[in-house]
């Protein structure tokens, strides 16, 4: 898995991700989870060729979605 991808996610605005929580600058909450695992992320990291990364965002969120989160 290639993690440029998600620091690529991160700098961009339309993803919703917010850098001081990714990068430990402040404690991460639920809703800084939820956006990792959003379709936003999931979007950017295709449109991008992180296909990979996409697919693993997917599973990972419906992982969380079966187990009553937000999805």
């Amino acid at each position: 898995m290639e993690l440029k991808g998600f620091d690529d996610a991160m700098l961009d605005s339309t993803t919703g991700l917010m850098h001081a929580a990714l990068t430990g600058e402040h404690k991460q909450s639920v809703g800084d989870a939820e956006r990792m695992l959003s379709f936003l992320v999931t979007k950017f990291l295709r449109e991008h060729g992180y296909i990979r990364e996409a697919n693993y965002i997917d599973i990972v969120a419906g992982w969380h979605e079966a187990a009553g989160g937000q999805g």
